[in-house]
């Protein structure tokens, strides 16, 4: 059976050696907070909402990535395909506050879901008030009359491209800045397929094999299980059954103006 191929050093250390290598890649604007495995940017506007993320390392860039001007602030940093902590949550968002609240925006996975709403209610208690929105593109992983089942993928990058335009450039206050992206988040719709599974550093075998002949569509961005599989087939063609059932979740009318984005669902390639 064919093993995955991995360029790593120990991959006990790869959590640590992608915070290092973000932090380096900013030159200076962005600061790391060790102990926690969470970062931040430099400069933050003591009048904004503050946006935090994060989740499992292996998305890169997601969801650091996005820290920036026109962005988000912070972001903490789960071990591969884990969620943060509550304690990695609360050590960015203390970090980073700046007493107009804090808006909480990540995929929405349960263990992320737990983590961060732990962190809200220990942040509560010491005064810092935040909101939540958790992102819910995936159309393949819920129907649409069931969206908060959804899984967030790819569609959050607009999310925070959206929430750090409103909060940092027009000062939208905590409550309007989580209903924009609330707004933001029912009108992103994502779909992805998958040429073959992917392998965990500390593992020698592939999460699922596909055949050489096979596609899955609707993939998870971890492996979880899609719609279903089919014979392999061209590039056309593939787009074609992505775009029918993007279209189908939608009901998009002549005239609509669509941000349409295309990433490689994870593959280094």
């Amino acid at each position: 059976m064919r093993k995955p191929k991995k360029i790593l050093n120990n991959p006990e250390d790869l959590r640590h050696e992608i915070m290092q290598g973000i932090v380096y890649a900013y030159q200076g604007e962005m600061i790391s907070i060790d102990e926690f495995s969470a970062v931040y940017r430099q400069g933050i506007n003591p009048e904004q909402v503050v946006i935090i993320s994060g989740g499992g390392s292996g998305h890169e860039p997601t969801f650091a990535g996005f820290i920036g001007a026109g962005g988000i602030d912070g972001c903490a940093l789960g071990e591969v395909f884990t969620s943060p902590s509550p304690d990695q949550i609360i050590a960015v968002a203390k970090a980073t506050h700046k007493n107009n609240g804090v808006l909480f925006l990540y995929g929405n996975y349960s263990g992320d879901s737990m983590n961060f709403d732990i962190a809200a209610e220990i942040l509560a208690d010491e005064g810092i008030e935040t909101r939540t929105v958790k992102a819910t593109d995936d159309i393949a992983s819920a129907p649409l009359d069931r969206i908060s089942d959804r899984r967030g993928v790819g569609g959050i990058m607009f999310l925070y491209k959206i929430a750090g335009a409103a909060a940092q450039y027009k000062k939208y206050d905590l409550s309007q800045l989580q209903d924009v992206v609330v707004k933001a988040n029912f009108n992103t719709c994502t779909i992805g397929v998958a040429l073959n599974g992917c392998a965990l550093p500390q593992s020698d075998s592939f999460n699922f094999i596909l055949g050489d002949d096979e596609i899955e569509v609707g993939i998870g961005i971890h492996g979880e299980p899609g719609l279903y599989r089919q014979k392999l087939t061209t590039a056309d063609e593939i787009v074609d059954v992505m775009i029918e059932r993007l279209c189908k979740d939608r009901a998009f009318q002549v005239g609509d103006r669509l941000c349409v984005a295309v990433n490689n669902l994870g593959g280094a390639q």
